[in-house]
């Protein structure tokens, strides 16, 4: 402030002034807008253009966070995976769930996400199709389902040291159709929202059929592996 100015004018005009924000901030702010714009328009409607005016920024300062529009939709993947991989039904505090209620939790955080944030399998439906096709999305994908199924893997196998799930059960094969099958739930309530809750309960009374160990059955089990959590979900950082 020069001597003579108005104390008040000044401090009106520093308050319309941008404010500087720090550069984690600011970056989680475009990468939720850009999925939001993913949502509402399609990938093929993102524009960083707008993505941009919409933070009140140019185009020149987010060139400076994503120097290039595909690094902003690998930023939106990243942002993806860390909503999948949170818990979003209930948990029971200091006590090591069963493999069957582990499913069971699996099927449930589903049915949270697709009540609560329904827009983020329209986002992943958008972003999957557009993996098929470009190689710097496609590994995000990859290591996810890797993830995914990895951790699958261990609770059926663990539901078979248990005794709870059949001794001749093939855990890889399983794994990949749950995931068919949860993707498909997800996939299918795009359209039918409304669904969810009736299909997830059909689901898991399929899954209680097909898995569990006949009564009387004392064949052997399989050996205890490494432990594996949902962290396996996340990919590394980049492709």
């Amino acid at each position: 402030m020069k001597p003579g100015d108005d104390p008040q004018r000044v401090g009106a005009a520093a308050s319309t002034r941008p404010q500087r924000r720090p550069a984690a901030e600011r970056r989680r702010e475009l990468v939720l807008i850009a999925f939001r714009h993913i949502a509402e328009r399609g990938l093929e409607g993102l524009r960083v253009r707008d993505v941009a005016a919409e933070a009140g920024i140019n185009n020149a300062t987010l060139h400076h966070y994503f120097p290039t529009k595909e690094d902003l939709i690998a930023a939106v993947v990243e942002y993806l995976v860390e909503e999948f991989r949170k818990a979003r039904a209930p948990r029971e505090p200091g006590r090591e769930p069963s493999a069957w209620e582990m499913l069971r939790l699996e099927a449930a955080d589903l049915g949270c996400l697709l009540r609560e944030a329904p827009q983020l399998m329209e986002v992943v439906s958008e972003l999957v199709a557009r993996s098929r096709r470009d190689p710097a999305i496609a590994p995000y994908f990859t290591r996810i389902d890797q993830g995914w199924h990895g951790y699958l893997v261990q609770i059926l196998r663990k539901g078979v040291r248990e005794g709870a799930f059949r001794p001749d059960l093939d855990a890889g094969a399983a794994a990949a159709l749950i995931m068919a099958q949860m993707k498909g739930i997800g996939f299918q309530c795009l359209a039918n929202p409304s669904e969810a809750d009736r299909l997830i309960e059909q689901f898991l009374a399929q899954l209680h059929a097909w898995l569990r160990r006949p009564p009387g059955d004392a064949s052997a089990t399989v050996p205890d592996e490494p432990r594996r959590t949902r962290d396996s979900f996340r990919p590394d950082r980049g492709p």
